[in-house]
């Protein structure tokens, strides 16, 4: 493994990235006023600049083809990284992504699944699996996980589905 000091996102530069007292909680997006004031710990600690890179570059720049699985945890900047992915999903050179949902809006400009499901589903990727794995007191869901894999991945691999 080879730990790379960039953030994904839709475009390159640099940008500031929070982080939170509160691990887990850390993004390139703000946390809105009224998630942190359900969750106090998640405050800004403090902000460092990163680097801003897309994965299509990234893979160009690194020689990569092909992406077998794509794990992502960006809290609320998926849709981001998906826009800066458009070469690599419209040619199917990711088989299968993996990321984590938010179910309600806790950061700033936050995608949440719906507009997550169309992008991927524009770029002929499909549900395999989605689930919830976390939610408040009250019941409210407020994070999830799903699968999706790609058409071209599908029906070399998984015809039956």
């Amino acid at each position: 493994m080879i730990v790379v000091g960039q953030a994904l996102r839709n475009q390159t530069g640099r940008s500031e990235f929070s982080v939170t007292a509160r691990l887990g909680t850390s993004t390139l997006l703000s946390m809105n006023a009224s998630a942190l004031g359900q969750h106090p710990e998640a405050v800004l600690d403090t902000s460092i600049e990163v680097e801003l890179n897309t994965l299509d570059q990234f893979c160009e720049e690194n020689g990569i083809d092909r992406v077998s699985c794509m794990k992502i945890n960006a809290k609320g900047s998926e849709l981001n990284i998906f826009k800066g992915a458009e070469r690599m999903l419209s040619e199917q050179r990711i088989d299968m992504i993996m990321f984590e949902w938010p179910a309600t809006p806790h950061y700033e400009d936050c995608t949440l699944l719906l507009n997550l499901w169309k992008e991927l589903d524009r770029q002929n990727y499909k549900k395999c699996n989605s689930f919830f794995f976390r939610s408040v007191r009250n019941g409210q869901r407020r994070f999830g996980n799903a699968v999706f894999i790609s058409d071209k991945f599908r029906k070399n691999n998984l015809p039956e589905l």
